[in-house]
């Protein structure tokens, strides 16, 4: 069964944003960030080492495009027309394909940390969104207000670790999808 156009189109255009990726290796695969923490006698002291603003902004712009749903390019979208063709023309990698969506999951969902303000909790998912939000895409003043007391002090280098934990396994997943598709569906196709 062949490929239809707008799907190999859709797969085309994932894999090329997601090899875009590949510009902040330094992000995804050798991460240059890290969290230490201690207590001692004055208290709780945490040092982080975060990239820059200005290249974690810039990953997190490019990533944004496969972690929104409503994105043409969403990883969830993507991954479930890749299912239906894997189904039609590779069903080997169907497996594949249904691992890829749970570490998906995994990757957007994780994280124990729970941030707490006031009785306001909050979640790695609910973080994410906040970021995008309030710094990445646009402004939105709500979301910036609560991103500005949440990141306020001690918070702030652990709020952007957990996010950067977040990105870095969420854009290996993306990546692992483009290979696949491009390994086993577009080859297969033309």
């Amino acid at each position: 069964m062949s490929m239809d156009k707008k799907t190999r189109t859709l797969f085309e255009v994932f894999c090329t944003r997601a090899f875009e990726l590949r510009q902040f290796s330094a992000l995804e695969t050798n991460p240059s960030f890290s969290l230490k923490g201690s207590i001692g006698i004055e208290g709780i002291s945490v040092t982080t080492t975060l990239p820059g603003k200005e290249q974690l902004q810039a990953f997190s712009s490019v990533l944004r495009k496969f972690y929104s749903d409503r994105d043409k390019l969403s990883f969830r979208k993507v991954r479930n027309a890749a299912r239906r063709e894997a189904v039609a023309s590779a069903p080997g990698v169907v497996s594949t394909l249904d691992e890829l969506g749970r570490l998906y999951k995994e990757a957007t969902q994780q994280g124990a940390v729970l941030f707490k303000i006031g009785n306001r909790s909050y979640s790695v998912p609910e973080l994410l969104d906040l970021w995008f939000n309030a710094e990445i895409i646009h402004c939105d003043l709500d979301k910036f207000r609560e991103w500005t007391a949440l990141t306020d002090g001690l918070l702030e280098g652990i709020v952007i670790f957990e996010i950067l934990v977040a990105l870095q396994n969420t854009a290996s997943v993306v990546m692992e999808l483009a290979n696949l598709i491009q390994a086993n569906l577009l080859s297969q196709s033309t």
